[in-house]
């Protein structure tokens, strides 16, 4: 698990809840959500989450559990059920072809919808085994391309952030 990732992840997802003027109280889960949505990628073995090239099934079908396992360790931890509910989303796409329940638009949580879009624009301008480093407007690009699986307000607002203060964290 890269905690780094994590971090801004969260930072993103703060500067969208400013953005979308979401109450300081959901704010706060969403943003702690952001902090821990890949807690889960502790029980996965380290060589499929380290893997260079593709995933078999197998080790496709097991990377699909991380949510599962996150909002369990979550909730064991004690955290609200908005919070665990927020990581066991966060993979879900508003097309319905997510994961892992298939959950489409509003069905969603609030929090796992923004966690999904900074979760995408953080992955796609950091380094990871299986791609490259996007460039920050290839990053933006991707996300409208793809903009079926992010929940359309929120995918909106995200491309409007002024993310000049996180250029220093890609390199």
């Amino acid at each position: 698990m890269d905690v780094f990732h994590c971090f801004r992840v969260a930072e993103l997802a703060f500067k969208l809840c400013n953005q979308l003027e979401i109450s300081h109280e959901e704010k706060e889960e969403i943003v702690l959500s952001a902090a821990m949505h890949d807690i889960g990628k502790s029980k996965i073995d380290i060589s499929i989450l380290n893997k260079p090239g593709k995933l078999n099934n197998k080790e496709w079908n097991e990377i699909k559990l991380h949510p599962k396992y996150g909002a369990a360790i979550t909730q064991m931890m004690g955290y609200s059920v908005n919070i665990s509910q927020n990581i066991l989303y966060h993979h879900e796409n508003s097309d319905g072809t997510g994961y892992p329940k298939g959950l489409r638009d509003e069905q969603i949580p609030l929090g796992s919808a923004i966690i999904r879009v900074c979760d995408s624009y953080d992955a796609m301008r950091s380094i990871r085994p299986y791609n490259r480093i996007m460039m920050h407007t290839e990053a933006l690009e991707e996300l409208i391309k793809d903009k079926k699986i992010y929940r359309n307000n929120i995918l909106d607002e995200f491309i409007k952030l002024d993310l000049n203060m996180f250029q220093k964290y890609y390199k």
